[in-house]
């Protein structure tokens, strides 16, 4: 079997005739951002470009039916709500706008058509809404979806943290961490920070998505970093969000596939 077809393959990894040969199969490419930022005293700055690159690898794996490749990954993401902690890496929203618009035409000239960006990062979440339209300027009709925002009902199903338990460095975050990078979270690190929302219009939490925006400010907002309950993680938690995950991106690629992503020239 083509080996394409078998387990997807890592674009960074390719040669040019392989990618030349696997753009005639018409895949889907996965582009995974996220951010590079605090996550609390227990987890890796990079927990959120991670945990979107090891959904995007596994749904590359999980679909045999075509090919599904995953492109190098955007590490930093528009994080300056963070940037109150040490280690967070920013990038100016027009930065980020350009670095994805720059990748995705690079992606179209080589004859990618069928692109979806995969974010791990709450940041990102609204400029990406602005960014696949504003693709269309380059005649690219791209998808955009945010791994955790697929398993609103999984993350409810699974977490037994109190409602404010799921958002930044939380039980989510830690279990998933737990799950495939245990030995980058420091265990005797752990710490509890519930936020309450202002108002209900807002979010500090993964399964109660609000209906406003409106930044926090980390440092602001907590002692250390964390929004949520890590103490209530468990591997066995990261294990079912990870793979509830996988499942539904997997479902939107192969739906994803079946859909008309030309732009038609403006006479």
């Amino acid at each position: 079997m083509d080996p394409l077809r078998a387990s997807g393959r890592l674009w960074q990894e390719m040669t040019w005739p392989e990618v030349e040969a696997s753009q005639r199969q018409d895949p889907v490419v996965l582009f995974p951002v996220g951010s590079i930022e605090q996550h609390g005293p227990h987890l890796p700055l990079d927990t959120d470009i991670r945990s979107a690159w090891e959904v995007c690898v596994r749904t590359s794996e999980a679909v045999t039916d075509f090919p599904v490749i995953v492109a190098p990954p955007l590490w930093a993401g528009f994080s300056p709500h963070h940037m109150g902690f040490p280690g967070t890496l920013t990038l100016r929203y027009e930065t980020f706008t350009h670095v994805i618009e720059d990748v995705c035409s690079c992606l179209h000239q080589h004859g990618f058509h069928r692109i979806v960006i995969v974010n791990g990062h709450g940041g990102n979440i609204a400029i990406l809404g602005a960014i696949v339209y504003k693709l269309l300027e380059h005649r690219i009709r791209a998808a955009a979806v945010t791994y955790f925002s697929l398993i609103t009902d999984r993350l409810r199903e699974v977490g037994t943290s109190e409602m404010g338990g799921m958002w930044h460095a939380c039980e989510m975050e830690t279990s998933t961490m737990l799950y495939f990078a245990p030995g980058l979270v420091r265990r005797d690190k752990l710490v509890r920070e519930i936020v309450d929302p202002a108002t209900p219009f807002f979010t500090t939490d993964f399964r109660r998505p609000g209906t406003a925006q409106f930044p926090m400010l980390a440092r602001s907002d907590t002692a250390s970093g964390v929004y949520g309950d890590p103490l209530v993680a468990s591997e066995e938690k990261g294990r079912a969000i990870i793979e509830a995950a996988v499942v539904r991106l997997s479902d939107f690629v192969r739906d994803f596939r079946t859909l008309d992503v030309t732009v038609p020239v403006e006479t």
